[in-house]
């Protein structure tokens, strides 16, 4: 008799809970429910440009907004949208480096002016937030001029090759890299929180699957590997 065939779920996931979930919670999923998971990480903007390439899938975890966009033009299906996580941003220096003081806007203003260089994401987020942000202080041409700007991956792997001595992120993504020492979050007044969401696309091949994966990743026992990544269950 021929071995029936596991069934598999495929992932579009956004780099801000990739620590959560190929670190944990992939692996209980997988344990609990016998589907298969195949995964994708990237900043939103470089899963966008997945799609724009032709590459499918049949759940996608991103920006909020861009899960509302996607539905609206029909390439998610509007009903399966769940929020999955919140997340602030922070700041990270390589191991042994003195933490800056970033507990008030100004101060903060300071630190990003006294850093040899900056690190900040080009296709995330957080690296569209903190490029308008250092615009608004009026400090952008002083610190884009000596930023280390990465087109994607995780910012606080600049810190150990000597690229930058100060790395934003979003929280979650700074405590993905290993030995990063996390000086904070942003200081009130400068902080952005953002939600991701999930979604099903509407031409997926295992919806059903997608369905439980979905619900799995919003669910309550996801929230402790969520938390040990500085993220907030969202809903």
């Amino acid at each position: 008799m021929a071995e029936t065939q596991k069934t598999t779920v495929s992932l579009m996931c956004t780099l801000a809970i990739q620590g959560a979930v190929a670190g944990t919670l992939a692996a209980a999923f997988q344990r609990s429910t016998g589907i298969g998971l195949n995964a994708v990480y990237d900043p939103t903007a470089l899963l966008l440009g997945r799609l724009k390439a032709g590459q499918k899938a049949d759940v996608i975890v991103a920006v909020r907004d861009t899960i509302d966009t996607l539905a609206k033009d029909g390439v998610v299906t509007s009903a399966s949208r769940k929020p999955v996580v919140l997340s602030g941003l922070g700041v990270a220096v390589a191991p042994g480096s003195k933490h800056p003081d970033i507990s008030t806007p100004e101060a903060f203003r300071q630190a990003l002016l006294a850093a040899r260089s900056l690190a900040y994401s080009k296709s995330g987020a957080s690296g569209q937030y903190v490029a308008a942000m250092l615009a608004t202080m009026g400090i952008a041409d002083q610190v884009n001029a000596k930023a280390t700007v990465v087109p994607g991956g995780f910012t606080a792997e600049t810190l150990f090759d000597g690229r930058a001595d100060l790395a934003v992120q979003q929280m979650s993504e700074l405590k993905a890299v290993e030995h990063a020492e996390i000086v904070g979050p942003f200081p009130p007044g400068l902080q952005s929180t953002t939600q991701f969401a999930a979604a099903i696309f509407t031409d997926s091949r295992e919806p059903k699957a997608a369905q439980i994966l979905i619900d799995f990743l919003a669910s309550p026992a996801a929230a402790p590997a969520y938390r040990a990544f500085g993220l907030e269950v969202a809903g």
